[in-house]
């Protein structure tokens, strides 16, 4: 199975210079929410930049993120992430 290739989402001025610079394209909220959707079937995971104010949101999978796979390199990977989900 392919898996999903356009699954990067960039925000606000990171989205400008991506669009000014030919790297990305403008999409409606249907199109982020189906892209979303998909990496959600195809167990991709999504990767929030590390800032206060968020700029993009890879949707990675573990054969081609180097981060993920500098992850996959320790015995218990979940140990050394951290997820907000669930917290209030």
């Amino acid at each position: 199975m392919r898996k999903l290739m356009d699954a990067c989402l960039v925000f606000g001025w990171g989205a400008d210079y991506y669009e000014r610079n030919g790297l990305g394209r403008v999409i409606t909220l249907e199109e982020t929410l189906e892209i979303i959707r998909k990496a959600d079937e195809e167990g991709l995971v999504l990767q929030p930049s590390n800032a206060q104010d968020i700029v993009n949101i890879c949707c990675c999978c573990g054969d081609c993120c180097q981060v993920l796979q500098n992850l996959k390199q320790y015995p218990a990977p979940g140990d050394i992430t951290s997820s907000l989900s669930g917290r209030t």
